[in-house]
């Protein structure tokens, strides 16, 4: 256990949930995994753990430590500030190291809420900031305003790159819980705006 409040938990079950096959916290000193952004039920534990084809899990959350397990050659390997920051995560079957682990933040806050792998094991993440925490490439490459924006980015060569990456926001409060590929890579948010207008096109 790193931390002296809360950490997160990995735990891996055999098929038949009959044998723990690996468990492990993973944290820092500070409180891991609770999220202080959005406020719906259950919210504070929002995060989200895909698998690939070997076995590799790949988590999403978020952390107020500046200690938190980070990996060399992460995209950020420090914390950035502010409340919390978005981190990012793999590990093997086994749970025994890390494969890569990353911060995603900087002196605001911000959250990791949703993942996606795509058919190369890239990753597509999805969740809520304060600020203008990195470059953005993508559809809106500007922060819109209130209190969040909702973010998505592609997270490449283990954790070490942002390929593209866009705020989904306007002037009010936005988040953006879940993200979803279909057949083509066309990349789906499903999220909230606390009465925000948005950009709603004749097609849908």
């Amino acid at each position: 256990d790193g931390g002296t409040t809360e950490d997160i938990v990995v735990t891996h079950l055999n098929e038949g949930g009959t044998d723990v096959i690996g468990s492990t916290f993973v944290g820092g000193a500070g409180i891991d995994g609770i999220n202080g952004l959005t406020s719906n039920y259950g919210d504070q534990y929002r995060g989200e753990i895909v698998v690939d084809s070997d076995g590799n899990c790949y988590i999403a959350s978020c952390t107020r430590s500046a200690e938190f397990p980070t990996t060399p050659g992460a995209y950020q390997e420090t914390f950035g500030g502010g409340l919390q920051d978005a981190v990012v995560f793999s590990m093997p079957p086994d749970l025994s190291t890390m494969n890569w682990s990353t911060y995603i933040g900087s002196s605001n806050d911000e959250g990791a809420l949703g993942l996606r792998l795509d058919s190369d094991d890239n990753l597509y993440i999805s969740g809520a900031a304060k600020n203008e925490f990195i470059a953005m490439t993508g559809y809106q490459t500007t922060y819109q305003g209130g209190l969040l924006d909702a973010f998505a980015i592609k997270l490449i060569d283990d954790g070490a790159t942002i390929e593209y990456s866009t705020f989904w926001g306007t002037p009010s409060k936005d988040a953006a819980f879940f993200v979803d590929l279909d057949n083509d890579g066309d990349v789906f948010l499903y999220g909230q705006s606390d009465g925000g207008t948005s950009e709603v096109t004749d097609d849908v």
